[in-house]
Protein backbone atom coordinates (compact mmCIF):
# COMPACT_ATOMS: atom_id res chain seq x y z
CA UNK A 1 0.00 0.00 0.00
CA UNK A 2 1.68 3.55 -1.07
CA UNK A 3 0.78 6.40 1.17
CA UNK A 4 0.72 10.18 -0.29
CA UNK A 5 0.96 12.75 2.19
CA UNK A 6 -0.03 10.87 5.51
CA UNK A 7 1.69 11.69 8.57
CA UNK A 8 4.79 10.81 9.77
CA UNK A 9 4.84 10.27 13.36
CA UNK A 10 2.79 10.18 16.55
CA UNK A 11 3.61 14.05 17.18
CA UNK A 12 1.77 14.62 13.54
CA UNK A 13 -1.15 12.61 14.58
CA UNK A 14 -1.33 14.62 17.88
CA UNK A 15 -1.19 18.00 16.76
CA UNK A 16 -4.06 17.69 14.36
CA UNK A 17 -6.51 17.40 16.79
CA UNK A 18 -9.08 16.47 14.32
CA UNK A 19 -11.96 13.81 14.46
CA UNK A 20 -11.19 10.78 12.65
CA UNK A 21 -7.26 11.17 13.45
CA UNK A 22 -7.63 8.42 15.90
CA UNK A 23 -9.26 6.07 13.11
CA UNK A 24 -6.66 6.67 10.87
CA UNK A 25 -3.90 5.75 13.47
CA UNK A 26 -5.06 2.43 14.23
CA UNK A 27 -5.80 1.66 10.37
CA UNK A 28 -2.28 2.69 10.05
CA UNK A 29 -1.36 0.66 13.26
CA UNK A 30 -3.05 -2.48 11.17
CA UNK A 31 -1.52 -1.86 8.22
CA UNK A 32 2.13 -0.65 9.21
CA UNK A 33 4.26 -3.36 7.58
CA UNK A 34 2.99 -3.20 4.29
CA UNK A 35 2.67 0.48 4.10
CA UNK A 36 5.39 2.63 2.39
CA UNK A 37 5.31 6.09 1.73
CA UNK A 38 5.71 7.50 -1.90
CA UNK A 39 9.05 8.96 -1.38
CA UNK A 40 10.06 5.31 -0.90
CA UNK A 41 8.63 3.43 -4.15
CA UNK A 42 11.55 4.38 -6.04
CA UNK A 43 14.11 2.29 -3.23
CA UNK A 44 11.67 -0.83 -3.60
CA UNK A 45 11.78 -1.02 -7.71
CA UNK A 46 14.96 -0.65 -8.97
CA UNK A 47 14.10 -0.53 -12.74
CA UNK A 48 16.38 0.52 -15.62
CA UNK A 49 16.22 1.62 -19.24
CA UNK A 50 16.40 -1.41 -21.48
CA UNK A 51 15.99 -0.67 -25.20
CA UNK A 52 15.10 -3.86 -25.99
CA UNK A 53 11.43 -2.69 -24.25
CA UNK A 54 10.90 0.40 -26.64
CA UNK A 55 11.77 -1.63 -29.91
CA UNK A 56 9.10 -4.37 -28.81
CA UNK A 57 6.77 -1.40 -28.17
CA UNK A 58 7.64 0.52 -31.61
CA UNK A 59 7.46 -3.07 -33.39
CA UNK A 60 4.00 -3.59 -31.70
CA UNK A 61 2.78 -0.15 -32.89
CA UNK A 62 3.87 -0.58 -36.05
CA UNK A 63 2.24 -3.96 -36.71
CA UNK A 64 -1.40 -2.54 -37.20
CA UNK A 65 -0.54 0.67 -39.22
CA UNK A 66 1.05 -1.80 -41.69
CA UNK A 67 -1.83 -3.68 -41.64
CA UNK A 68 -3.96 -1.02 -41.94
CA UNK A 69 -1.80 1.12 -44.77
CA UNK A 70 -2.10 -2.54 -46.37
CA UNK A 71 -5.56 -3.11 -46.59
CA UNK A 72 -6.31 1.18 -47.53
CA UNK A 73 -6.27 0.90 -51.82
CA UNK A 74 -4.63 4.17 -52.11
CA UNK A 75 -1.88 3.50 -49.68
CA UNK A 76 -1.52 -0.16 -51.86
CA UNK A 77 -0.57 2.15 -54.98
CA UNK A 78 1.65 4.17 -52.63
CA UNK A 79 3.60 1.42 -51.96
CA UNK A 80 3.87 0.27 -55.59
CA UNK A 81 5.24 3.39 -56.74
CA UNK A 82 7.43 3.14 -53.94
CA UNK A 83 8.66 -0.14 -54.93
CA UNK A 84 9.03 0.56 -58.81
CA UNK A 85 11.40 3.82 -57.74
CA UNK A 86 13.28 1.99 -55.49
CA UNK A 87 13.50 -0.79 -58.59
CA UNK A 88 14.55 2.05 -60.85
CA UNK A 89 17.32 3.22 -58.09
CA UNK A 90 19.11 0.42 -58.12
CA UNK A 91 18.61 -0.70 -61.50
CA UNK A 92 16.94 -4.26 -60.58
Amino acid sequence: IVAVGTHTNMIDFLEKGRPGMSSTFLVRLKVGSILVDAKGVNKLYHSSFKLKYVVGIAIAALIPIAVITCMHPLMRELMLLFKIKIRLMFGL
